[in-house]
């Protein structure tokens, strides 16, 4: 039987450009790839801006985090909206917020994950609409509470999980001080010594003085002149905080000059 070497050339070279056609746009899916080009993002009505993949070293103790976006803002922020862009992510079941601090220059640091109030878990919808979610507070443990995030550097990391698939979005995100917070931080940061009456103690300043003698600590395990057995310590001075910002605020700061004392601090 005679072939058609033509017809079987071009045939071949046809399913070939289909393989390999298939394969490239199998390659591009956005949901093979998961890089959050799904939804868009904005925080405090910034939208997060694509950037070329580039990995975010904290420490030499921690594996890097890789980042395809970045964000900058002033002090806060507050509101995460989400708006899909792929039908194929479906209704949201869960959407997941995740915030690191980057400290690459504080290694004994282990307090770097701020947790969102109210939960991200049960407030999914509100991602979704209007402003977006907006936290009331940001915790360090049940210890440490800020009405908004430091200034600082951080990875964002928001997830989420819809019915018919899933995406997340890795930013790297810049906060900055506006000038007017700039001022009222340099008229509002006493020192300990500096408020001899407790009933002037605020949740911000002892969420700052409680992170400040933390970090004292670390400092003096990063150089050995105590062991870090002194962090379970110091978590048992601590750990009734929580509760007693609600109850009496000012045995916070009555403790926390204690603290100071014990451990010979600043």
């Amino acid at each position: 039987m005679k072939i058609n070497i033509r017809l079987y050339l071009f045939s071949t070279l046809a399913s070939l450009a289909f393989f390999f056609s298939s394969i490239e746009a199998f390659a591009a899916d956005a949901f093979i790839d998961r890089d959050g080009r799904t939804f868009t993002i904005s925080i405090d009505g910034v939208t997060t801006v694509r950037i070329p993949t580039r990995d975010i070293k904290d420490s030499e103790n921690a594996a890097p985090y890789t980042v395809q976006w970045s964000a900058n803002v002033e002090q806060g922020p507050r509101c995460f909206r989400i708006t899909p862009t792929d039908a194929r992510l479906g209704k949201p079941e869960r959407i997941d917020l995740l915030i690191h601090e980057v400290e690459a220059n504080k290694p004994y640091n282990s307090w770097r994950n701020y947790t969102a109030v109210p939960s991200t878990l049960e407030n999914t919808s509100a991602f979704l609409s209007g402003d977006g979610f907006c936290a009331t507070e940001y915790t360090l443990t049940d210890r440490l509470r800020f009405p908004g995030l430091p200034a600082g550097q951080y990875i964002a990391i928001i997830s989420f999980w819809g019915e018919g698939n899933w995406d997340r979005q890795t930013i790297f995100l810049t906060v900055a001080k506006s000038s007017a917070q700039v001022g009222e931080a340099t008229a509002a940061s006493p020192t300990v010594s500096e408020i001899t009456d407790p009933a002037e103690c605020t949740i911000v300043y002892a969420a700052q003085r409680t992170m400040a003698l933390h970090q004292q600590l670390e400092d003096k395990v990063a150089t050995g002149e105590v062991d870090q057995d002194v962090f379970s310590k110091f978590g048992k001075d601590t750990e009734d905080f929580g509760e007693l910002y609600s109850s009496n605020l000012p045995e916070v700061c009555r403790r926390l000059q204690t603290i100071k004392n014990k451990y010979g601090l600043k």
